[in-house]
């Protein structure tokens, strides 16, 4: 601390606290103030009916003083009812043509696969056997 902090620091202390002989006096009272405090005091009005104080929510209010289980199965049961509910977009007749074709394209595709294997093996068979009979006529 410099000199000069110093000797104010011993200043302040050998005079002690300071007290005022005039009492403190509120802000004046102007027409322009109290508009202030008007629009202040409707501006809090409206924030607190634009955002209502919050209210903890337990789960038990929420579930309707159900257990989780039992909140969970009910809704699992809601969601059974209206699914089963819910029209389908295609009528049965339309589903089950569809599902024919599609059984007819699933078999003709395990055909040509299985077609193909076979064809591979019969490949792999005669590859097999020419190299084998070379291997014997050149030994020979």
């Amino acid at each position: 601390m410099s000199n000069q902090g110093a000797a104010a620091m011993n200043r302040a202390q050998k005079s002690g606290p300071v007290k005022s002989s005039e009492p403190r006096s509120r802000p004046q009272k102007t027409t322009l103030s109290s508009i202030g405090q008007n629009l202040d005091r409707e501006r809090q009005q409206r924030a607190r009916q634009s955002h209502p104080p919050r209210t903890q929510t337990s789960p038990q209010s929420i579930q309707g003083g159900m257990s989780e289980d039992e909140a969970m199965a009910r809704a699992i049961q809601l969601s059974m009812v209206s699914n089963q509910a819910r029209p389908t977009s295609m009528p049965a007749t339309v589903r089950t043509e569809e599902a024919r074709r599609q059984e007819e394209e699933d078999q003709a595709l395990a055909r040509a696969i299985a077609e193909s294997e076979e064809e591979q093996r019969r490949q792999h068979r005669n590859r097999t056997q020419n190299q084998q009979s070379e291997s014997k006529c050149v030994t020979s």
